[in-house]
């Protein structure tokens, strides 16, 4: 977890890294599109799917986030708290 962080604290705070990243991030969107489709035995297009799918990244995104800023950060119990709040939005 220790060398993740500082990879993310290395990402986070070099632009050019950022920018690189962000077509990994599209294709991370889309896979957890299918993923979550998958599951729920719909169309990785359905609205409700992709909805819930860039919810739960954007939650994952702010907790990582926020674990760049915060070493003492239990990312796990974290993320774990905050995505507790997408359990009803499930499609």
């Amino acid at each position: 977890m220790a060398l993740q962080r500082e990879r993310w604290v290395l990402i986070t705070s070099e632009p050019e890294l950022w920018g690189a990243g962000l077509g990994n991030l599209s294709r991370t969107m889309e896979t957890m599109s299918e993923q979550v489709a998958k599951r729920a035995g719909r169309d990785p297009g359905d609205a409700s799917v992709r909805a819930y799918a860039g919810a739960v990244f954007g939650v994952m995104l702010q907790v990582s986030l926020d674990w760049a800023k915060d070493p003492e950060l239990d990312f796990a119990a974290a993320l774990d708290e905050a995505l507790l709040f997408l359990e009803d939005l499930r499609p």
